[in-house]
């Protein structure tokens, strides 16, 4: 099971650190978490948090961008193709790179404008900007 936090000021687990000490807590091997990048931004979670991690507990890896808001103000449908908003993707993968994460990742966005694309120009895009910003720090096979 992947537990994911969601960066809303609403919901009672909201950031990386809080969904991390729950997983620590549970300490079960089938339980990790899911790592989100838009979710990571939106409520300001700590860098220095995902850095003390166990790369074995993230069991699934989201990644996105998203608009230039305050912490708390983003929703789902201001998210962005990786590389084109204001998260600072360069140390989320840096460290995860540094924790020894090396497994997959996923584009999830949520914007409605990008659901009017032609499908396959929707893929072509979302795995290039993908591509460019994890091949920074991850041999992509």
């Amino acid at each position: 099971m992947a537990y994911e936090f969601v960066g809303y000021p609403n919901c009672s687990v909201n950031t990386f650190g809080q969904t991390y000490d729950i997983v620590k807590a549970v300490n079960r091997e089938s339980v990790g978490m899911v790592l989100d990048c838009f979710h990571f931004h939106a409520m300001g979670s700590r860098l220095e948090d995902l850095q003390k991690a166990d790369a074995k507990k993230i069991f699934i890896f989201h990644i996105d961008d998203a608009e230039d808001l305050p912490v708390g103000a983003l929703r789902d449908h201001q998210r962005l193709w990786p590389g084109e908003g204001a998260i600072d993707l360069d140390s989320i993968l840096k460290t995860l790179k540094e924790i020894g994460y090396n497994e997959m990742v996923s584009v999830e966005l949520f914007r409605p404008e990008y659901w009017d694309w032609d499908i396959e120009e929707a893929i072509k895009v979302g795995k290039q900007k993908t591509e460019t910003i994890v091949g920074k720090y991850f041999e992509i096979e």
